[in-house]
């Protein structure tokens, strides 16, 4: 019984340290306004109000690892400067970056090849590849402009971590269209050749980093399995997914989603690189479901929403990133009056789904409940660690689950003792 309690202590105290060092989840926030909010707001707060003075210095504090920042090709273009939020062209980008990696965080990259947003109903040609005609123009274009980007990155100390090729593509991208379902009007074949060439750019431009290919139809499994059926010999690591509850519907519908990929795609990874629920009101138009009789609109509701779903990826293995958008939103970005929309500095509609109250005070803006709860997902995958102590044999990953083989070089742990795979 003696052993038995020391090597219980010994694996303990192993799971401890991975969960606070070695954990493989990203846990994220989009923060592509941050450098705008920082040039016109109040300082951000913590929950005990305090002063935070550099917000990706401090965010690792809570659990935070990862950064995401969107990218614009010409955001400058008359008809893309109109939309709150594009802003983000590839000096901004740079600028940001090297702050991202600077402060020891994941850099994800988001290439929405596009001079505006790229989202499913919108993904066009940006004005200056408008000579790109045929599906090889615009392959070429894609690879020329991806390996510019990567390079200018690299070359600033602000080399991605992760590279998503397209923003929520389900639809297509660059003018190039598809639907995940059959659609007489489909171009697979132009559409794969131009992902195929994005994807080429971050691998020999940017080899250690992630490729995610990103799309919004989580709450349709379906959907989702035809979509990514049609990509199977295409060369990317990650199944990236939006999931937003009041257009995908409730966690039920993740979850068949989730189970689905899991079983038809072991070799592929799946993060939901994109969710955000409403801590003050709840819309009356543009929402598919109406969720606020599960979660409502408020700080306890949002911190609901997020808290149960941190709880619902870590039942599944494959899930290893989670990201909240736009969790920097603070108001318009008027120091003086948050009402009055023609003075704001950054966003002309106040969107209520941030992690900081957009009323500040005399000190700054204070945090929402949820804040702290999005960092709960990096040690989730250790909070339901089944070990056998009964079979000294059995081999543990560093995310606590059961493995029969170690890939070579994978660090494991068998019998209380870490072990490196040969």
């Amino acid at each position: 019984m003696k052993h038995l309690f020391i090597l219980l202590s010994v694996v303990l105290s192993c799971f401890s340290m991975i969960a606070q060092t070695n954990n493989n989840h990203f846990v994220g926030m989009d923060l592509s306004m941050l450098t705008k909010y920082e040039e016109h707001n109040k300082p951000y707060l913590d929950k005990d109000g305090a002063e935070i003075k550099d917000l990706l210095e401090w965010i690792p504090s809570i659990g935070v690892n990862t950064v995401r920042v969107r990218l614009f090709v010409n955001p400058t273009e008359p008809n893309a400067k109109a939309p709150e939020g594009v802003c983000q062209d590839l000096d901004y980008v740079t600028r940001l970056g090297a702050r991202i990696k600077a402060a020891g965080l994941n850099f994800m990259l988001d290439l929405h090849y596009s001079d505006s947003w790229a989202d499913p109903t919108n993904q066009k040609l940006p004005a200056s590849w408008n000579d790109c005609v045929t599906v090889d123009q615009k392959a070429e274009k894609v690879y020329n402009y991806t390996s510019e980007v990567l390079n200018t990155l690299a070359t600033a100390s602000a080399t991605p971590d992760l590279v998503q090729v397209g923003n929520e593509i389900s639809y297509g991208i660059i003018g190039i269209n598809v639907h995940p379902y059959d659609n007489a009007t489909d171009n697979w074949d132009g559409f794969v050749k131009v992902l195929e060439n994005g994807c080429k750019a971050v691998r020999e431009n940017c080899p250690n980093a992630k490729i995610i290919i990103h799309t919004e139809r989580s709450g349709n499994a379906e959907q989702t399995l035809y979509f990514y059926n049609k990509l199977s010999n295409l060369d990317y690591d990650i199944i990236g997914l939006s999931y937003y509850p009041f257009w995908h519907g409730y966690m039920d519908k993740l979850e068949e989603t989730l189970t689905t990929l899991g079983n038809s795609f072991p070799n592929k990874e799946v993060q939901i690189v994109e969710t955000a629920y409403y801590n003050s009101w709840f819309p009356s138009s543009g929402t598919t479901y109406n969720t606020s009789t599960t979660w409502e609109a408020s700080d306890a509701g949002q911190k609901a929403f997020i808290d149960q779903l941190v709880e619902t990826l870590a039942k599944y293995p494959k899930v290893n990133g989670l990201c909240y958008w736009f969790p920097e939103e603070a108001g318009c970005g008027d120091d003086t009056d948050w009402n009055t929309t023609n003075t704001a500095t950054v966003i002309q509609t106040w969107i209520n789904r941030g992690l900081w109250w957009p009323e500040p005070d005399a000190k700054g803006h204070w945090p929402t409940s949820a804040l702290y709860s999005l960092g709960k997902y990096s040690t989730s995958a250790l909070d339901n660690i089944n070990v056998d102590l009964s079979n000294n044999r059995q081999k543990y990953n560093l995310s606590g689950q059961r493995i029969s083989n170690p890939n070579r070089r994978e660090v494991y742990i068998q019998n209380g003792i870490k072990k490196i795979g040969l």
